[in-house]
C-alpha cells in the first residue's frame, strides 16, 4: 500500500514523540539513568529526529552537538540544585529557572542558524508535545532527551 508524504513525516514526529515519551518514562522509573545509557538514549532520539526534521548529512551533525550542549548544560544546573546549589529557597530556584530560560534560548537561536523555517516548526512541535507528556505522573522526575 502507498502512503503519502504527509502522512509519513506525521508517522515520523509521532514515532519521535512516542519515543521521546518512553524514555522519559524509562527515564522516571526511580533510578537515574547512567551517562552511557543517557547518550544511548540521546542518540536513539537523534535518529528519530533525523528523520522527522528531514535533517541533511551536512546539518544533522550541527544539530546533534547544539542539542547535546543543551543537555550536557541542563543536567549541570539539575547537579548543582542537587549539591546544594539551588536549595530549597526561592531565591535560588528563580535562579536557575533563569539559568535554564538563557540556554533553551541560545539552543533555539543556534538552532535557528541551521534549521529551515519548516524545520523549526516541526521541532518546536515536538518540544511542545514533550512538554505535555512530562511531569504528569505523580512525584515523577523529568528527564532531559533531545529537544
Amino acid at each position: 500500500m502507498f502512503y503519502s508524504l504527509n502522512v509519513l513525516k506525521r508517522f515520523g514526529l509521532f514515532a519521535v514523540v512516542s519515543l521521546l515519551f518512553v524514555s522519559t518514562v524509562l527515564a522516571q522509573g526511580g533510578r537515574r539513568m547512567s551517562e552511557e545509557e543517557a547518550k544511548e538514549a540521546f542518540d536513539a532520539n537523534f535518529a528519530e529526529m533525523i528523520v522527522s526534521l528531514e535533517l541533511s548529512e551536512e546539518v544533522a551533525p550541527k544539530v546533534k552537538s547544539v542539542l547535546w550542549s543543551q543537555q550536557e548544560k541542563m543536567q549541570e544546573l539539575r547537579a548543582s540544585m542537587q549539591g546544594g546549589g539551588g536549595g530549597g529557597n526561592s531565591l535560588a530556584r528563580s535562579g536557575i529557572r533563569e539559568k535554564m530560560t538563557t540556554i533553551n534560548s541560545e539552543t533555539m537561536e543556534a538552532l535557528s542558524e541551521l534549521l529551515s523555517e519548516d524545520q523549526m516548526d516541526k521541532y518546536s512541535e515536538i518540544r511542545s508535545s514533550r512538554r505535555g507528556d512530562r511531569g504528569r505522573g505523580q512525584g515523577q522526575r523529568r528527564s532531559n532527551p533531545p529537544q
